[in-house]
C-alpha cells in the first residue's frame, strides 16, 4: 500500500510540476495587443515573452516609440484555471492576470488582483501571435 501511495504522489508531482514549464512555453513568442476601441487605432502595443521570463514591450504611437523590459511569471495548477503575473511595466499593466484563452493563436487575460488588492483592478487584454 505504502509503495502505491508513493508512485501516485510521483506522478501527481510531476502533472503538477510539468503544467507550469508548459503552460510557460506556450506563452513565449510575440504577441499584437488588439485595440477594439476607435482613438486607439493609432497605436501599437506588442508584448514579447522570453524563455528567461522577460517580458518586453513595444510600444509605437506616430513617431513616438518606447521599450520597456518587465518580467512574468506563470503560476498553473493542474485542473484549475492558472495566471499570469507581469511586473515593470507601470501600473496600468502590471498584476496577476488570470489566463481566459491561449492557444496558437490568441492569448486572452483578465486581471484580478494588482498590488495586492482586488478591488477595481479589472484589465482584460487580448493578444494575437505574430
Amino acid at each position: 500500500m505504502k509503495i502505491k501511495i508513493i508512485l501516485l504522489s510521483m506522478v501527481l508531482g510531476t502533472m503538477f510540476s510539468c503544467s507550469k514549464s508548459t503552460e510557460q512555453k506556450n506563452f513565449v513568442g510575440t504577441w499584437d495587443y488588439q485595440y477594439f476601441t476607435h482613438y486607439d487605432d493609432n497605436r501599437t502595443i506588442t508584448w514579447v515573452f522570453s524563455d528567461d521570463n522577460t517580458l518586453t514591450q513595444y510600444f509605437v504611437q506616430g513617431n513616438y516609440a518606447d521599450t520597456i523590459v518587465a518580467t512574468y511569471s506563470v503560476d498553473a495548477n493542474f485542473g484549475d484555471a492558472y495566471y499570469i503575473t507581469v511586473s515593470g511595466i507601470d501600473v496600468y499593466n502590471d498584476g496577476k492576470y488570470q489566463v481566459l484563452k491561449l492557444n496558437k493563436k490568441f492569448l486572452i487575460i483578465q486581471r484580478v488582483e494588482s498590488d495586492g488588492k482586488t478591488a477595481g483592478v479589472f484589465v482584460r487584454k487580448e493578444f494575437v501571435k505574430k
